[in-house]
C-alpha cells in the first residue's frame, strides 16, 4: 500500500519543485499552489522556494505564457480572449500576457478561427436559420474576438 508524505523539509519541497519544473513549464502560481497541495503553509518558505525556482531559471512567467499561448492555439484552438483570461487567473501580469499574445502569427491565427469555424459548420444542418449565430456564439467560447469572427466569416464569402 503507498502512503502519502505531507511533512516535507524546505530541501524536499525544494527537489520536488526543481523536479516537476524541469519537466514541464510552470508559472509562479502553479508552483505555489503545488506547494500548498504538498502540505507547505509557511508563506515565507514558499517565497523562499519560489524566489529560488526564478533565480535558477527553473520559472519563468514570461517563457510560460509564451509555451501557454503557443500550445494553446496550436493543440486547443483557443482564441486571445480565452488565453488571456487564462492566463491572468495564474496571475501573470498583463503586460506578459499581452507580449505573448502580440507573438502570436496573425495567419496562424486565422487559420484555427477559419478551422473552429469550419468544425462548428460541419456540425450544423446547412439550412438551420441561425446557421451564422451559432458559428459566432461557438468562436467567441472557444476565446476569438467577435471582429475577428466577423472579418474571417466575412472573408470567405
Amino acid at each position: 500500500m503507498r502512503t502519502t508524505k505531507t511533512d516535507y523539509s524546505i530541501a524536499e519541497l525544494q527537489a520536488k519543485a526543481e523536479s516537476m519544473c524541469a519537466k514541464a513549464e510552470y508559472s509562479k502560481a502553479d508552483i505555489i499552489d503545488r506547494l500548498y497541495r504538498w502540505g507547505c503553509r509557511d508563506k515565507e518558505s514558499i517565497n523562499t522556494i519560489v524566489s529560488s525556482l526564478v533565480e535558477q531559471g527553473y520559472v519563468d512567467d514570461e517563457r510560460y505564457a509564451r509555451a501557454f499561448v503557443h500550445d494553446k492555439l496550436l493543440y486547443q484552438g483557443w482564441g486571445k480572449q480565452k488565453m488571456r483570461m487564462m492566463l491572468s487567473l495564474k496571475h501573470i501580469h498583463d503586460e506578459v500576457i499581452t507580449s505573448a499574445l502580440s507573438r502570436i502569427d496573425p495567419q496562424d491565427y486565422d487559420r484555427k478561427l477559419r478551422e473552429a469555424i469550419n468544425t462548428k459548420l460541419a456540425s450544423l444542418d446547412a439550412d438551420d436559420a441561425h446557421l451564422t449565430e451559432k458559428v459566432v456564439r461557438f468562436c467567441v467560447q472557444r476565446g476569438f474576438d467577435y471582429e475577428d469572427i466577423r472579418r474571417v466569416i466575412g472573408s470567405a464569402d
